[in-house]
């Protein structure tokens, strides 16, 4: 089997990918709510409505905070987004959608604050033949501990004995200090790690264990694929 070099692999991050088929379409922002700086990640579904506007999960949070807080919502029109917060439920934020970011408002009935985001990043693995990934993809999981967030970096797996192509996997979980921002750690994961779950957001899940953390990080593959639970000594 031919050999892809590090260079190879950096120049399929900006080129459509021959692979399977998955479900994520996934554009991740950077910019500001207000006056307070936000990452933005948001997963629509426009494959699985045969074109039509739909649901829309997403993840956000301060990046003074650090504490995911997940999206819920609708694709009202083609660029248009209405989005829904837990555990509040309350659904503030509207977005009108470009290919380069996106703006909007946050309002809660109170006041209203506008929301300016730039794209940074572009994930896409629903069409066989020309899957994509752009930029920085970093995912911030819906589940975190009280000290902990956890960002699903994605990115593209060279050609194994089962996959003859390159795919679009999670390469690597980042583990970061919620009050502090410091990156604690970084764990290798494989084997189509980030694949099963149909909202992006749920393919990693933390709960505290003891003095440490138990991730359980979903893998797709096979049938039906299958998840791993990992023990990490804190």
């Amino acid at each position: 089997m031919k050999k892809i070099t590090s260079l190879s692999l950096l120049l399929l991050t900006c080129l459509p990918l021959p692979s399977w088929a998955g479900w994520y379409e996934v554009r991740n922002y950077t910019g500001t709510l207000g006056s307070h700086s936000v990452h933005m990640s948001l997963q629509t579904y426009v494959w699985l409505q045969q074109g039509k506007p739909g649901k829309v999960d997403g993840s956000y949070y301060y990046d003074e905070h650090r504490i995911p807080i997940a999206l819920h919502g609708e694709q009202q029109a083609e660029n248009q987004l209405a989005l829904c917060e837990e555990p509040g439920k309350k659904c503030p934020i509207t977005l009108t959608v470009t290919d380069q970011g996106a703006s909007g408002t946050w309002n809660d009935g109170k006041r209203t604050l506008p929301i300016n985001l730039q794209q940074v990043g572009h994930l896409d693995n629903t069409d066989e033949s020309k899957q994509l990934l752009e930029g920085s993809v970093e995912i911030p999981m819906w589940s975190h501990t009280k000290d902990r967030m956890f960002l699903g970096v994605y990115g593209i797996q060279a050609p194994a004995e089962t996959y003859q192509v390159p795919f679009i996997t999670m390469k690597t979980i980042k583990e970061v200090e919620i009050k502090s921002g410091r990156l604690v750690r970084t764990l290798d994961v494989d084997d189509m790690a980030g694949l099963l779950m149909t909202p992006i957001y749920m393919n990693v899940e933390a709960s505290v264990q003891g003095k440490g953390l138990n991730l359980l990080i979903q893998h797709g593959g096979g049938r039906m694929g299958y998840d791993e639970s990992r023990i990490i000594a804190d």
